[in-house]
């Protein structure tokens, strides 16, 4: 993965606002947007998130699933999982890289 790009993609299994079961979601990285869709085929994303709002990206033990991470916003504390350790630590490394590039004014 080159951290020059940026740019990540994958499923991530994402809980739900409302109703906290989890779903598979396609998620794409790309500048400050990380967006989720339904499904890899899908072209419009169910949400777009503006890593410039979000405070913190790191692991997350609270739920009773492995390889998890949340991404912390104003709003909303989203919690995420991948299917292995090494995918949510990539995740995590690089989100947390776009955060330090937003902090120090990109």
């Amino acid at each position: 993965m080159s951290l020059q790009l940026g740019t990540k993609e994958g499923y991530l299994v994402k809980q739900g606002a409302i109703v906290k079961n989890w779903k598979q979601r396609w998620f794409t990285l790309h500048r400050y947007e990380l967006k989720y869709f339904k499904d890899k085929m899908y072209e419009e994303p169910i949400r777009t998130l503006d890593l410039t709002s979000c405070s913190a990206v790191q692991f997350d033990y609270s739920q009773d699933k492995v390889n998890c991470f949340c991404l912390v916003f104003p709003e909303r504390t989203f919690y995420v999982c991948a299917k292995t350790g090494v995918e949510a630590d990539e995740w995590i490394r690089i989100l947390q890289w776009k955060l330090s590039q937003i902090r120090k004014g990109r």
